[in-house]
């Protein structure tokens, strides 16, 4: 059996010598080669992270916040981007710590997250009335308002 090991190691030796010695006799390989490829490789990597952008960061959304709208965009120096479009920006909505208004069922105050590809997240609560499709801003201002009216609604209620 050790004669045998032996022949059959020193034929497949010998057959991978001559693949070598036979690859080593061509020509080597050009020089720009070499950059262009990792040039294209670069390109690529950056082009698959802008794509998945969007899934990363709805991946990462706790449960209770839902994304409202996507924003696609297309751009000539992206020329791919007429075929397969980018999300470069989307909005989501706080949906599980939104409050209905007492008074007026209607209206729900909740909070939107505005996200943007190399931006921060904002955070801009906002009041949305259902029936007629608005919304504001709820602004400090605004809350004194209605916290006015409501005194005053309490006030005429009690009397």
């Amino acid at each position: 059996m050790g004669t045998h090991c032996y022949r059959f190691c020193r034929y497949w030796r010998r057959r991978y010598c001559s693949v070598v010695k036979k690859t080593n006799k061509t020509k080597p390989p050009p020089k720009w080669l070499v950059p262009v490829f990792a040039g294209t490789a670069m390109l690529g990597f950056q082009i698959q992270g802008e794509y998945d952008w969007f899934d990363h960061q709805t991946g990462l959304l706790p449960e209770g916040i839902v994304v409202v709208k996507a924003v696609q965009e297309e751009a000539p120096w992206r020329p791919w981007s007429y075929v397969f479009p980018q999300t470069m920006r989307f909005i989501a909505a706080d949906v599980a710590n939104s409050a209905k208004n007492k008074i007026d069922p209607n209206l729900v105050l909740v909070d939107l997250y505005f996200f943007e590809r190399r931006h921060t997240a904002k955070r801009v609560p906002q009041i949305i009335d259902c029936m007629q499709g608005a919304r504001t801003d709820f602004t400090q201002s605004f809350y004194q308002i209605i916290r006015f009216k409501s005194r005053i609604n309490v006030n005429m209620v009690s009397t």
